[in-house]
C-alpha cells in the first residue's frame, strides 16, 4: 500500500480498483481486502478531516471488520486505549495456561483491560512484545529451548514443542 502511494482515505477512494487488489494481493483474499478498504476509507475520510468521531461499534459495522481490526484501528491509528487479541496473543496466553485454546476474543481483550492501567501506550508495548515474542520464539513450531517463558509454559516439555533444555 505504502510503496504505492495509498497512505490516505483520498488515495484509496481515489484509486483503481485492480491497483487496490493488486496493493493488498499479498495478504490473500485481495477481492474482499479492497473492497472492505474502500468502505473504511469513506468511513474513516470525515473522521480524519476532524468532522466526525470514529467508534469501536461504527469501525464492526464496516463489512469485513471485526474486533481486532476495529480495535488495531482504534489503538493504532487513533490513539484509544483498546487492548489487541491476535493469533499471537491467543497461543501465548493458551500454552501458558492462562486461558484455553478457544477463548472468546472479548473475554481476552476484558481479561488484558481489566489487569492492566487503562493506557494506550501501555496497551501497544504489550502487544508488541507479545508479537515480538511470539514471531521469534513461540512459533507455531516454538523454540522453546530459548524461551524465557518455557518454566511457566504449560506447552514445555510435552513433546509438541522444541526440545527441552
Amino acid at each position: 500500500m505504502v510503496s504505492r502511494g495509498l497512505t490516505t482515505t483520498e488515495r484509496v477512494l481515489n484509486a483503481a480498483q485492480d491497483e487496490l487488489e493488486k496493493a493488498v494481493a499479498p495478504s490473500g483474499f485481495f477481492r474482499r481486502k479492497a473492497s472492505t478498504l474502500r468502505s473504511l476509507s469513506t468511513l474513516l475520510q470525515p473522521v480524519f478531516a476532524g468532522q466526525k468521531r470514529v467508534s469501536r461499534s461504527l469501525l464492526l459495522e464496516v463489512s469485513g471488520v471485526g474486533p481486532e481490526t476495529a480495535d488495531s484501528i482504534l489503538l493504532y491509528a487513533f490513539g484509544d486505549p483498546e487492548f489487541v487479541i491476535d493469533a499471537y496473543t491467543s497461543r501465548l496466553l493458551s500454552r501458558l495456561g492462562i486461558t484455553g485454546p478457544d477463548a472468546r476474543y472479548d473475554d481476552l481483550k476484558s481479561r488484558f483491560e481489566n489487569e492492566l492501567v487503562c493506557d494506550t501506550n501501555l496497551y501497544r508495548e504489550y502487544h508488541a512484545l507479545i508479537v515480538q515474542h511470539c514471531k521469534r520464539t513461540c512459533l507455531a513450531k516454538p523454540k522453546c529451548d530459548s524461551c524465557n517463558l518455557a518454566r511457566r509454559c504449560c506447552f514445555f516439555g510435552t513433546g509438541m514443542a522444541g526440545s527441552p533444555r
